[in-house]
């Protein structure tokens, strides 16, 4: 008779000093009942990584040879009662070092590993003994974060988004072109373009003998009265010079002219990616998320491998 399915998550430490997240879940959804597992290092990677994993008691290692034994594979109640009852004994260790801890939060002097240590809820002992790092670069065992104070979580954000134009191009972020690049260039360019073009085609044939040229032909067909008028008329039909330039060269020059002639504005570039989808989507390469941690009355922000 199905079931309802069940998910267990426990919390650890290993020997490498990783704090692994691991998710037990049984299921209903094959057809029968169905054990799965997955771990999450911190920092790091995830998914089936318990070939990574050096487990630092027999509880861990026994959790472990469970996860071999029976991942997808269909279990009873004995084989649950005994996956059950090996994570309450990791669990029970891991909170009995959390509560055995000789130093406290106040007894560290580098507030950033106190809050990279509250954010992963380890105690200050465990902190102190796996978390190392300066600046704004930390490591948790294999793992690694960035801690930073408001003002550096900024810089580093202004620094990522300037990489990430070298690397990808500008025109692969959706913005408002006026914000962030000096459009003038290529306004020029547009004008200088169909000035031009303007004054090429007055030497050429019209399609007709009712015009005496194809440049009348043309000012006819736009209803101006001027080349000068004709020229802004074709003008107006884009957007602006951005529009114009990527159309007619394609986004890899554009890119190119960009940097080249050092005509974006990276730092109202990384504002308005900051303000749109925040800090954490630049700088946490796990899920996105800026997290937050007070200590000392001092914020500090940060984010996941």
């Amino acid at each position: 008779m199905p079931r309802d399915d069940e998910k267990i998550e426990v919390r650890f430490i290993d020997a490498n000093g990783s704090v692994i997240d691991l998710e037990i879940n049984q299921t209903y959804r094959n057809g029968y009942r169905e054990f799965t597992a997955s771990a999450w290092e911190r920092g790091g990677g995830g998914g089936q990584m318990q070939d990574r994993i050096v487990p630092t008691n027999d509880a861990q290692k026994k959790l472990i040879e469970l996860w071999n034994k029976y991942h997808l594979k269909e279990i009873n109640d004995k084989v649950w009662g005994e996956i059950l009852r090996a994570v309450k004994e990791v669990k029970r260790i891991e909170e009995e070092k959390k509560a055995n801890s000789k130093l406290s939060w106040e007894d560290i002097d580098d507030p950033k590993i106190v809050a990279l240590g509250k954010l992963l809820d380890i105690s200050p002992d465990q902190a102190n003994e796996i978390i190392s790092g300066s600046g704004t670069q930390y490591n948790v065992g294999e793992g690694y974060y960035i801690v930073a104070t408001d003002e550096e979580a900024d810089n580093l954000a202004y620094e990522d988004v300037e990489n990430l134009v070298d690397d990808i191009g500008l025109s692969s972020f959706n913005v408002n072109w006026d914000d962030v690049v000096q459009t003038d260039w290529f306004d020029m360019a547009m004008q200088e373009s169909y000035d031009s073009y303007v004054e090429d085609i007055e030497s050429e044939s019209a399609s007709s003998d009712e015009y005496e040229n194809r440049l009348e032909e043309e000012i006819a067909e736009a209803g101006v009265e001027t080349s000068e008028e004709l020229s802004e008329h074709l003008q107006n039909q884009w957007r602006d010079g951005v529009e114009w330039y990527i159309d007619n060269f394609g986004e890899e020059d554009f890119n190119t002219v960009v940097k080249e002639k050092q005509l974006v504005d990276t730092e109202k570039l990384a504002e308005y990616i900051i303000s749109v989808d925040g800090r954490g989507n630049l700088l946490n390469r796990y899920d996105g998320v800026e997290h937050e941690q007070e200590v000392n009355g001092t914020w500090y922000y940060l984010y996941e491998g």
